[in-house]
């Protein structure tokens, strides 16, 4: 448990901007920050940070909240695990009682293997610095591949022994064989467990956060019967589609560079990044997938993939080159020299040779794969040049900027040596037959051609949704006056209202009480459970903006930052260069207050008397119906009465 003094030096220190930079990149927009939603796909940025009220939004997804309920939302943890990591980042000591072994093993399956995995994470690198064995084979090939003392700390590296590693130290601190063995330290053999990762170095793999996920280990042996890289099983913390080796490391240096380079193993990305070259990651040992292609997007959208010389795997490598086009980022090639790799020909060149090298050869992706399809083959064969074309074709499809696309299909019919209208026609085949798989079903031939050729075009088929327009409802006003009570809460205002008799009425009133003494008084419960649970909050918390800092439930948080957050904010110089000046609604609070208020009790009066009248089609008792009658006057009286006061709020 940690104490509630702790809870609040974290909170106290943690700046959302700060933290939730390190998982999106975010640039300046006016009073916030903004960037591509972490939660969805996106290609135009809708999330966005508030450093003043501490709280982000998702206009994507609808969510949002606090810095505690982000990386709850973002890395699956729990409130306690979110509050340890923030802990860990600003240098705050967390004191807990000291947790049996049963409730060690009580602990869920994820934060049991992030607990092992932080453990075991620990003990290779102990290994490696203070065993002789690991000094003599770990060290000395790290020290051979020409990794300094930094780099290998930078990037935790470490070493397991051959005998007596991590299982049996992990035992002997309490650590469950069944975590051992979903985290993929450990294996079952006849004699019991043994480690799996036995006489290896150890290469760890971090999540954007820096929590260790799982491991890649390669032996030093050389029995080709033994394989070269072993790496951790899939688990509840590791999904090793949605991770790349080197982000948590590269992901400051991508966004200020504005640039991702994009290599084949764990050696390229350290010996380019001991080089000076940090803005390099890797796919951890799989094909390249389309999680991995969305975590790259978010800190820019211009990839180059560096390639082996000798790599036998160029060509399988294109689906890669066909999920950035999918992505809309703007990806280039550059192919090293044969016989190097970007590990070997960074400890050849100066950083700045390196980048030279890179920026000369580099090719766009049309380039790159015409040459690539091309190398060899006599083009003068219809059977080939059709092939080569049809795979050309196939990847300028997944463009999705009409331009672009055009561009591109011509500069690769120049290439080919074809006519250009060939070219794009065979790309539009392509585009209609993805249309048609991906387009629902429920449409007519016709609607599916145009839907087609407005997707091939570049622009959209406005649907029925889009134009219907929104009605009044009384979530909608309950959202209004949470709004109000949020933004203007702590504020006075000047309420004016004429009497019956026409004489004006003044006041200086404070919102919050105003608004909740005026619900209150007509016993008004918010019909919606949610607005009614942020209700209920605003009224135990005088100081709710402090307080939502606090907050565990993610359900008032991220209402909280929906409704305080706006979709568009006015640029400040839109007066001055337009001279159209907006209507300040703080200026007159009375009319925002009351009108918003009136028309919310006017409301729900019209919702009981439609209830009544409901009522009164099925009602067969004459008592029943003489009761129901005798309220619905009642609430005729109360709409009269709201719809005259609505009519004397005064605005100035």
């Amino acid at each position: 448990m940690i104490p509630k003094e702790t809870i609040q030096q974290i909170i106290d220190s943690a700046s959302i901007e700060e933290v939730i930079g390190e998982f999106v990149a975010l640039k300046k927009s006016g009073s916030n920050f903004k960037g591509l939603s972490p939660f969805t796909d996106e290609k135009t940025p809708s999330f966005f940070v508030s450093p003043s009220k501490q709280i982000f939004k998702c206009f994507s997804t609808g969510k949002g909240g606090n810095v505690v309920s982000f990386l709850m939302e973002h890395e699956k943890w729990t409130y306690p695990e979110a509050l340890k990591w923030l802990a860990g980042k600003y240098n705050i000591l967390i004191e807990e009682k000291e947790q049996s072994p049963e409730q060690i093993q009580a602990r869920s399956e994820r934060e049991s293997i992030a607990a092992l995995n932080r453990f075991a994470a620990d003990y290779f690198e102990d290994c490696l610095h203070q065993t002789e064995e690991g000094k003599n084979i770990g060290l000395s090939y790290f020290y051979e591949r020409e990794f300094t003392d930094a780099t290998i700390k930078e990037f935790n590296l470490g070493y397991n022994p051959e005998k007596d590693g991590i299982t049996q130290e992990a035992l002997k601190n309490q650590f469950n064989q069944k975590y051992l063995l979903a985290a993929g330290l450990s294996k079952e053999g006849r004699s019991g467990l043994y480690d799996f990762l036995r006489g290896r170095v150890i290469f760890p793999i971090h999540n954007l956060s820096g929590q260790v996920l799982g491991f890649g280990a390669r032996t030093l042996k050389a029995d080709k019967k033994i394989p070269k890289y072993l790496n951790s099983p899939e688990n509840e913390l590791y999904n090793k589609s949605k991770v790349l080796y080197g982000l948590y490391q590269a992901k400051n240096t991508i966004t200020k560079e504005d640039n991702c380079f994009l290599v084949e193993g764990y050696t390229d990305v350290i010996s380019l990044h001991q080089a000076g070259i940090k803005n390099v990651v890797a796919s951890s040992g799989t094909s390249l997938t389309k999680d991995q292609v969305k975590l790259i997007r978010r800190y820019t959208k211009n990839v180059t993939i560096l390639f082996d010389g000798d790599s036998a795997g160029i060509k399988a490598s294109f689906r890669g080159i066909d999920l950035f086009l999918q992505e809309d980022l703007a990806v280039k090639a550059c192919l090293f020299p044969d016989g190097e790799d970007p590990d070997s020909f960074a400890k050849k060149h100066a950083r700045e040779e390196v980048l030279d090298f890179i920026q000369d050869n580099a090719k766009d992706f049309v380039s790159f794969k015409a040459s690539i399809l091309t190398e060899g083959q006599e083009l003068n064969d219809p059977i080939k040049k059709v092939a080569v074309l049809r795979e050309m074709a196939e990847t300028i499809s997944q463009i999705s900027d009409p331009l672009a696309r055009n561009v591109y299909g011509k500069n690769c019919a120049g290439l080919l040596d074809i006519d250009e209208a060939v070219l794009l026609k065979e790309v539009n085949k392509y585009l209609r037959g993805k249309a048609r798989e991906n387009l629902k079903q429920g449409f007519d031939s016709d609607q599916i051609e145009g839907e087609i050729t407005a997707r091939i075009a570049g622009t959209e088929i406005p649907t029925e949704k889009q134009n219907l327009k929104k009605g009044l409802s009384a979530d909608i006003q309950e959202r209004e006056i949470l709004r109000l009570l949020l933004q203007y809460g702590d504020k006075q205002f000047l309420y004016r209202e004429k009497d019956g008799a026409g004489e004006i009425i003044e006041a200086e009133v404070g919102v919050r009480d105003f608004i909740l003494e005026t619900l209150d008084a007509d016993e008004i419960t918010f019909q919606s459970e949610k607005h009614q649970k942020l209700l209920a909050f605003i009224r135990e918390n005088e100081n709710f903006s402090e307080a939502i800092k606090w907050v565990e439930d993610s359900e008032i948080t991220s209402l909280y930052a929906d409704i305080i957050t706006p979709a568009y904010e006015l640029s400040p110089n839109w007066e001055k260069k337009h001279f159209i000046f907006t209507n300040k609604e703080e200026a007159n609070l009375n009319l925002a207050i009351t009108k918003t208020l009136y028309t919310y009790q006017l409301l729900r009066v019209e919702m009981e008397i439609r209830d009544i009248q409901e009522a009164l089609k099925t009602t067969r008792s004459e008592d029943e119906m003489m009761e129901l009658l005798r309220n619905q006057k009642e609430y005729d009286r109360a709409k009269s009465q709201l719809s005259a006061r609505l009519s004397r709020v005064i605005i100035r």
